[in-house]
């Protein structure tokens, strides 16, 4: 039987969707040289709540994935949802020209194998979009306690058991872990997360996180951005 691609229980945020969404458009923006997201046929792995498929879907033909229907944007009409649960999506080899994974890659079974089903999605010359909270980061994403992601994983994960409840099978990646899944995907990647914060109104930073930092400290960021490339 196949293992599921996320977690089964789903997670949908509405907070901050269209900031969140602008954020993600400036930085793809950026990397292809281009002023605007449009005409281009999107996957939104992990949609959550739709609304940053519903954002994308008004210039771009839009398919969002999830593994459970939490649409709660009253624009879902615009973009497809498909539901999926297993680790191969049902999609096509190389069948969109931009792909996004917006702090998705924590809550998989399988990170790596999400990150080459990424690379096998993408058409030539396709572009991706991946953010996830950062391992080095000092405090879990989660609960906000200090150093509990840096357990190893089986007391990492009974650790979040006690504290949250749930029993979902966390794993916050590292950025040099991330660059090793990236290179064995063949997927080339580039940083943007220091750019972001030295940018802040380029990229829609809230000024509460608007902190001049040296190159270096990308290591220590709460989240990591990559822009990839087949």
């Amino acid at each position: 039987m196949p293992s599921p691609v996320l977690l089964g229980s789903g997670f949908a945020s509405t907070e901050g969707r269209e900031l969140k969404a602008r954020k993600i458009e400036a930085v793809i923006a950026d990397f292809m040289g281009q002023c605007e997201v449009a005409a281009l046929h999107i996957l939104d792995i992990g949609c959550g709540s739709g609304h940053i498929a519903a954002y994308f879907a008004h210039r771009n033909r839009m398919t969002a994935c999830d593994v459970v229907d939490q649409v709660a944007t009253p624009e879902r009409a615009r973009f497809e949802l498909v539901i999926a649960e297993t680790a191969q999506l049902p999609f096509a080899d190389g069948g969109f020209d931009l792909i996004l994974s917006n702090h998705v890659i924590a809550y998989v079974r399988d990170p790596q194998r999400h990150v080459r089903e990424i690379a096998r999605l993408l058409k030539p010359g396709g572009v991706a979009y991946l953010a996830t909270p950062n391992r080095y980061f000092p405090f879990e994403p989660h609960t906000k306690m200090p150093l509990v992601h840096w357990l190893p994983g089986p007391l990492y994960r009974w650790s979040m058991r006690r504290l949250t409840g749930r029993s979902d099978a966390y794993h916050v990646p590292g950025y040099w872990e991330l660059i090793k899944w990236f290179g064995a995907a063949h997927l080339k990647s580039q940083d943007y997360t220091m750019r972001i914060i030295h940018d802040p109104e380029r990229f829609y930073m809230p000024a509460p996180h608007c902190v001049r930092l040296p190159d270096a400290c990308k290591l220590l960021s709460p989240t990591c951005v990559f822009m990839l490339s087949r």
